[in-house]
């Protein structure tokens, strides 16, 4: 799944901002983007197996921030949790959603502070993206591992 810099899914990429490939029971194990905006994924189908996307444009989402306030995530990656830290003034009504690298969404936090602790517990190793929403849309996006 690739989003736009707001947090959308690109239209332009795929269908509707998601491709999807048959990796079988094992599934992702590696992403690369190259030089060129190329996007390499590897992983296992029966056997070891290697899909080249192409890209037009700008790969990927911006690292996120939420106006000029930068979120953290800490480590990045992770292998046990990982902290999101939120400027002081995101307080309340916040929702924290994580997405698969194939656009599933695997979890959906309500934050009520400025940080939140991401548990691996049902997270496999691989990429995933995040969405900060609150009432008003989205807040920012980001990007984390989990090895």
């Amino acid at each position: 799944m690739r989003f736009n810099s707001d947090g959308t899914p690109d239209a332009g990429f795929g269908s509707g901002g998601i491709v999807v490939s048959n990796f079988g029971n094992e599934g992702v194990n590696a992403l690369a983007i190259q030089p060129d905006g190329k996007i390499l994924v590897g992983g296992s189908r029966y056997e070891a197996a290697v899909f080249r996307f192409l890209a037009s444009g700008n790969v990927g989402i911006e690292e996120a921030s939420v106006g000029e306030n930068p979120l953290t995530i800490y480590p990045n990656p992770f292998s046990t949790s990982a902290t999101l830290i939120m400027p002081a003034h995101l307080r309340g009504n916040e929702v924290l959603k994580i997405y698969t690298a194939s656009g599933q969404l695997t979890q959906q936090i309500n934050l009520t502070s400025d940080y939140c602790t991401i548990d691996r517990s049902g997270l496999c190793d691989g990429i995933y993206f995040y969405q900060l929403l609150d009432d008003d849309g989205v807040l920012g996006v980001g990007r984390f591992i989990v090895h």
